[in-house]
């Protein structure tokens, strides 16, 4: 909550990505969506409700067709669920 922001880092950049939501989740679960199709608004609407099912109290950005969405996912400890982690891009440095 502190600390909101992850890097990843590439051989060409360093990208910075905001966390808004952090949730467990099963494995069919929507957070895995790849496509939105038309209209926009569906992509916007899929980040807003995985905005909203973060059980960790994070600033939920304004989203809209142009964000770029980072998921990170990993199992938990019963083995069933994943815990999953979504960042939007917020900066890019090259190297």
């Amino acid at each position: 909550q502190q600390e909101p922001y992850f890097w990843i880092h590439t051989p060409g950049a360093v990208y910075t990505y905001q966390a808004f939501s952090v949730h467990t989740i099963s494995p069919e679960s929507d957070a895995y969506t790849l496509f939105f199709g038309i209209p926009d608004q569906a992509f916007a609407d899929w980040a807003e409700k995985m905005a909203s099912e973060s059980e960790v109290s994070l600033e939920t950005p304004v989203f809209d067709s142009g964000n770029k969405i980072v998921t990170l996912s990993t199992c938990t400890s019963d083995g069933s669920d994943r815990y999953v982690v979504h960042g939007i891009l917020c900066g890019v440095v090259n190297r």
